[in-house]
């Protein structure tokens, strides 16, 4: 049976802690990530609206007028011309509704430039945390070090989807699961604006929703299975984790008992051992007939029987 060892134990604890800190880290920033393509994509938050400043009507005044001058801008068919005003030629034409970045913005874009520093640390220390881990786990013999092994597998590759790799490599159509904020706003304005140039439906998609959810189930797969397969090199130190570890083993042992049986008598069988012959019942032997009953006038005082007692010889 392993016995855990104290200098191991205290090693898988402190493991334990930074792995669940650097996991906890890196599902909040997906989960930051996640609201802040929620709010890009979805909402008109990041815009706000410009409405320009009306004109100031020109001022009219009535002006003496001879007939002579009415006469020469009436035309044909008795109308009036009407002259245009120096006012009325300046006047600009009211300009469509214009949009421009809103404070919002400043502060998505704070944000997610935020969540992808704290996530893609968390990322490489968690998968630096896990190889040691699985040194520590390893070298004591730990049982359940193969879950440390495959959890520390699946943080390399964490590590790797959420490192900024399209900064250094700028030809890579996967932008990961922490895309940067200036591509997230421009794909998704030549999206929703039909451009020809934007990038395709599910590629955005996979990048900024689906790439995230899947981290996030993956990283706290990762957690789970390193709590599970270091718990046996870890000593209690707790009420609640010792009752925790009695009512395991009792199920353990509940379940062994039961099984037990079966599982010996299909490997004898498996194997070709005969089971013994069961023994013939002892036979029983016949009681003995009852002596006969005497009355205390026939026997002698030496001879014990039941009946009636002995007469008083007088």
């Amino acid at each position: 049976m392993f016995q855990p060892k104290p200098h191991v134990s205290a090693a898988l604890q402190h493991l334990r802690f930074t792995i669940t800190a650097a996991g906890g880290a890196l599902i909040l920033a997906l989960i930051a990530q996640l609201f802040i393509f929620g709010f890009v994509h979805y909402t008109d938050l990041r815009w706000t609206t410009l409405e320009p400043a009306r004109p100031a009507e020109p001022e009219l005044r009535v002006v003496e007028t001879n007939t002579d001058s009415a006469r020469s801008l009436t035309g044909r068919g008795s109308r009036v011309a009407h002259a245009q005003t120096p006012a009325d030629e300046a006047a600009p034409t009211p300009a469509d509704v214009n949009r421009a970045l809103s404070r919002a913005d400043y502060w998505f874009h704070a944000i997610s430039d935020l969540a992808r520093s704290i996530g893609s640390v968390a990322a490489a220390a968690l998968a630096i945390m896990m190889l040691m881990g699985v040194a520590v786990a390893g070298g004591a013999s730990v049982p359940g070090v193969e879950k440390v092994v495959t959890a520390s597998t699946w943080s390399v590759v964490v590590a790797l989807v959420c490192l900024p790799t399209a900064s250094t490599l700028p030809g890579v159509p996967f932008r990961g699961a922490l895309p940067a904020y200036d591509w997230l706003t421009a794909a998704s304005e030549a999206i929703r604006a039909g451009a020809p140039a934007a990038p395709g439906g599910s590629q955005f998609l996979a990048s900024a929703l689906v790439a995230p959810i899947v981290v996030i189930a993956v990283t706290a797969m990762i957690v789970i299975r390193f709590h599970r397969g270091v718990e046996q090199g870890v000593i209690a130190t707790s009420v609640s984790e010792l009752d925790e570890k009695l009512r395991r083993e009792m199920s353990s042992i509940k379940m062994g008992a039961v099984s037990a049986p079966r599982s010996v008598g299909a490997l004898n069988r498996a194997i070709g051992d005969a089971p013994a012959d069961p023994l013939a019942p002892a036979a029983i032997p016949e009681p003995a007939p009852l002596a006969e009953r005497r009355s205390g006038g026939d026997r002698r005082i030496n001879e014990p029987s039941a009946g009636a007692g002995l007469r008083r010889p007088i």
